[in-house]
């Protein structure tokens, strides 16, 4: 019945199966579902959306008896989701003209769209909506994706101000301001933002580490880095994430402490392309070519591609 077939493009969409997805599409249209039942043909835009099928999302989207706000919502979060920025606000003007009001999931959708695109005056509005609705005040995400948009956007006064004012932080908070102080060079805010989080009792995730090492490595601050090395090893992540693991090679590399990113290099269970290329870059920007030149062939000897 309907909700079957919901559930089912529901787990297409969860694992990206795009095939059965379209195979579960031809029995919907068989069955007479697709013209009568509105939930599913919602859940058919969806699954094509999250399986980047952005094309027959658009054309099932646009075959709709009717669209109401969850069709122009799944439409616009598959476009933000995949990069198409562009795309998402589009849909939005054309949702907003035909007198829909966005809920929740839009305006998360579209405030991602805002800072892929760096449509800072968009965001200014929208922000200006999600005041009069009040749902800065009810809910930390919407909180979140404004932060997060700000600072993608380099309007980092702007994302500072409305953190502050946030009613309650959590990770995603502390580490969508922190990306953003890195992306546009400010790194010294970025782990003065480290410390405060900390104080407020937080610990970092993986996700965090990351851009707490990129802030180290691009100013050179490898006492910094030592210590968020610490933190990271009592959190127990350099074993069980690769990115982390990488991203602590990279920041002693760009340090030029290659002793340490040699040792932590050496530890790594699984070594990719990002790992190695940590490594000679780092080797090549002090000066240290032959080095950099070993490295590039024991990568090659292990079978592994350049990128």
């Amino acid at each position: 019945d309907a909700i079957t077939f919901v559930c089912a493009l529901r787990a297409c969409g969860g694992i990206g199966a795009v095939l059965q997805g379209r195979q579960i599409h031809e029995e919907i249209d068989r069955e007479g579902f697709f013209e009568t039942d509105i939930l599913v043909g919602n859940a058919l835009v969806d699954m094509y959306a999250k399986c980047d099928a952005l094309i027959e999302a658009q054309e099932v989207f646009e075959k709709l008896p009717f669209q109401d706000i969850v069709s122009w919502t799944v439409l616009i979060s598959g476009y933000a989701q995949h990069g198409h920025g562009e795309e998402a606000l589009n849909c939005f003007e054309q949702m907003q003209s035909k007198g829909l009001s966005p809920n929740k999931v839009t305006y998360l959708s579209i405030l991602k769209a805002c800072g892929l695109v760096g449509a800072l005056d968009k965001g200014k509005e929208i922000h200006g909506e999600i005041e009069k609705e009040e749902f800065l005040k009810k809910d930390v995400l919407i909180g979140n994706a404004l932060v997060d948009m700000y600072a993608q956007c380099g309007a980092l006064a702007r994302a500072q101000g409305v953190f502050d004012k946030l009613l309650s932080k959590n990770i995603v908070s502390w580490t969508s301001l922190i990306s953003g102080y890195v992306h546009h060079e400010h790194s010294e805010e970025a782990l003065n933002c480290y410390k405060r989080l900390q104080h407020d009792g937080l610990s970092p995730d993986a996700v965090t580490f990351t851009f707490l090492l990129k802030a180290c490595g691009s100013i050179g601050a490898a006492d910094k880095g030592e210590e968020i090395h610490a933190d990271i090893v009592k959190e127990g992540l350099l074993k069980t994430d690769i990115l982390v693991a990488n991203a602590l090679i990279d920041m002693y590399a760009k340090c030029g402490a290659f002793q340490k990113a040699e040792a932590i290099f050496d530890e790594l269970l699984i070594r990719t392309v990002v790992s190695w290329t940590s490594l000679i870059s780092g080797y090549a920007q002090h000066g240290h070519g032959e080095k950099a030149l070993e490295y590039f062939d024991k990568m090659q000897h292990e079978g592994l591609s350049p990128n």
